[in-house]
């Protein structure tokens, strides 16, 4: 796949040179990126949800640009993130290759991203941004032990009073605050800088309460991670806007993965039970720092990105899960995934079809829906135009930055797109109206991972146009068509991107 290229015809020259005297002169423009963890494309208002209220999401998106077709490079989280942070695809790295496949030691696997990337952070750094990285961080880190071998999946041997290497401050982020993986991930403690902010040193083997075991803090309560994370948010966000220079924050959030624990806030609030409660509480965290931005004066100065990891798991208990509880199944008449097939871990569109929202009241020409297909990997080259850096080694990123600053975008930025499953090396390569995929089954988390082949062909073809929920398996009538979308998805597997450039 080629890299991106940036150009001023596309762009505007103007709005280029504007950003660039405004950030010369320390007034930005500030970034804050949220991330949620699980929330599904029909999670929000604004994209079909009708059981609960996400009124502040709603405004993003009312007053900004809701892209319809956004996608993560994977159905899970760590491959998504890591494309996410680097503008990469996972799969071109044999670290993050080899990190992902020892993913079962959950908080303690090792590190995805390899020492000096450019990421999000180091970019927007070298353009003298303030970075912060709150949250979730899930991509590996070095943890020290007391064997001197690879830490045990529940922490046993790991020396947690001792500073961990390769967590977000060796990636290009000033401050970090956080956990090290999901919320039913040991170690259940908040991470601040390179180390523990408090040691963990109670054992949890509580199947039954939505977590694997392994070590909490004394003081550890999930249901107030997102409650603690929001507000290191909003007050660096007062703290930062003090200072000359612009500001970069990532926040990372834990709803609405499981556990499934809302706050007081939130809980019972919603009508599509407990998970709906979480998707409630992202949506309270966006009002707050909404609340924040306007507070310090910085809301008409700051591009807030809200998007998520990957879709919403809908379809009951993984085949991995100890106890069925641990997934709500009940819907309640809500759809996380909105009308899509699949969910979660998923090759199909309920795995990796997440809403992506933009919001930038100062430069954003017109509020609007934007359907052209695009990834999460694209922040990578837009947030680099913006700031006028060169990039480095994000090789599968394209510059949307035209969608800002143009009121109408004829031709798609982006073309193509490919995606990775959870299991079995199932790939997904898309185009505006075709999506390929190189095998039968879903490639997610329930069985059956692959299915046997039905058609001589073993793969599946979608017309996206006429059959978006991918019903309708079209491989065995257009083998032409197979033929070349095939050989288009291994070249990708193969093949790094070697045109890099950038030009005002």
């Amino acid at each position: 796949m080629m890299a991106f290229f940036v150009s001023c015809e596309k762009t505007g020259r103007e709005d280029l040179d504007k950003i660039q005297q405004d950030r010369d002169q320390g007034l930005g423009p500030n970034i804050v990126l949220v991330l949620a963890d699980d929330l599904g494309y029909g999670d929000i208002g604004f994209y079909g949800a009708t059981k609960i209220a996400t009124p502040h999401m709603d405004e993003l998106a009312q007053n900004g640009l809701a892209f319809l077709d956004a996608h993560t490079a994977g159905a899970v989280c760590q491959p998504s993130r890591y494309s996410l942070l680097t503008g990469t695809y996972f799969w071109r790295s044999d670290q993050a290759k080899a990190a992902f496949e020892k993913r079962d030691l959950m908080g303690h696997m090792p590190e995805m991203v390899e020492n000096g990337r450019q990421t999000l952070a180091s970019l927007l750094q070298e353009a003298g941004y303030q970075t912060a990285y709150l949250g979730k961080w899930h991509l590996g880190m070095t943890w020290q032990t007391n064997d001197g071998k690879e830490p045990a999946d529940d922490g046993a041997n790991v020396s947690y009073g001792q500073p961990f290497s390769g967590g977000p401050l060796d990636h290009g982020f000033d401050y970090y605050y956080g956990i090290a993986a999901s919320l039913d991930m040991p170690p259940y403690t908040f991470l601040e800088d390179d180390r523990v902010a408090e040691v963990p040193n109670v054992y949890w083997d509580q199947f039954k309460t939505f977590r694997q075991p392994g070590f909490k803090s004394p003081s550890w309560k999930d249901t107030v991670f997102n409650t603690a994370i929001t507000s290191k948010a909003t007050g660096l966000i007062d703290e930062y806007s003090k200072r000359p220079s612009p500001y970069f924050l990532f926040i990372a959030l834990g709803a609405p993965h499981t556990p499934h624990r809302p706050s007081e806030r939130t809980k019972g609030k919603s009508g599509a039970g407990a998970r709906g409660d979480m998707v409630m509480e992202v949506d309270w965290t966006v009002g707050e720092i909404i609340d924040a931005l306007k507070r310090s004066g910085q809301y008409e100065n700051t591009l807030l990105i809200l998007t998520s990891d990957n879709g919403a798991i809908t379809t009951g208990p993984a085949k991995w899960a100890i106890q069925p509880a641990w997934y709500e199944v009940k819907d309640y008449g809500h759809s996380p995934n909105g009308y899509f097939k699949g969910q979660k871990g998923d090759i199909y569109e309920g795995g990796h079809r997440v809403p992506f929202i933009v919001h930038w009241p100062g430069k954003i020409k017109k509020p609007r829906t934007i359907d052209h297909i695009i990834s999460l990997t694209d922040v990578f080259a837009t947030l680099a135009t913006l700031v006028r850096q060169p990039v480095k080694d994000a090789l599968d990123s394209y510059d949307l930055s035209s969608y800002l600053f143009h009121e109408t975008v004829e031709q798609p930025v982006r073309k193509r797109i490919t995606h990775y499953a959870y299991h079995h090396d199932l790939y997904a390569y898309r185009t505006d109206t075709l999506k390929y995929i190189n095998g039968l089954g879903y490639g997610g988390f329930m069985g059956p991972f692959m299915e046997q082949p039905t058609v001589k062909e073993g793969v599946q073809l979608y017309n996206m146009a006429h059959d978006p929920t991918e019903q309708t398996n079209i491989a065995a009538s257009h083998p032409a068509v197979v033929s070349k979308l095939d050989s288009a998805l291994k070249h990708d597997l193969s093949s790094y991107p070697s045109e890099l450039g950038r030009s005002y």
